[in-house]
């Protein structure tokens, strides 16, 4: 499990809030975004699809099956490496290019994924009656 993945357990427990799941990709060798969503997608214990990226391998991929995940259940998107000194460190963290925050703003936009962008709105977003509330559906 990496770090931000600790960091976000810990957040978790000292705001009462528990995970059905937990997963943490790393570099992604062998499993996508767009893997992950598909199978969450299908998971009737799981109410709201929360993500903390750092960066997407696969864009179009990724658009696609969120757009069709976000008409089922809400999701929520804490996107790494909005600033300068922000992306450097994701990049130094994973090797991921951290992307144009504007083309990530739109990605997510589209594909129905509601961007938080701290992890207090994380944590508040991800309640499900609040992430329901704030849901955009794509068109």
């Amino acid at each position: 499990m990496g770090q931000s993945a600790r960091l976000f357990l810990d957040w978790a427990a000292n705001e009462s809030l528990g995970f059905d799941k937990l997963v943490s990709v790393g570099n992604k060798v062998d499993v996508t975004e767009a893997e992950l969503l598909g199978y969450i997608a299908r998971d009737p214990s799981t109410r709201v699809v929360a993500l903390y990226v750092e960066g997407i391998d696969n864009g179009r991929e990724f658009m696609q099956v969120s757009k069709e995940v976000s008409r089922l259940k809400p999701v929520i998107a804490l996107k790494a490496g909005r600033t300068d000194m922000g992306a450097k460190a994701a990049s130094s963290h994973t090797g991921a290019l951290a992307g144009s925050d504007a083309a990530y703003d739109a990605a997510f936009k589209q594909s129905g994924i509601l961007r938080v962008n701290s992890i207090d709105e994380f944590f508040d977003a991800r309640k499900p009656s609040r992430a329901v509330r704030f849901q955009k559906f794509p068109v």
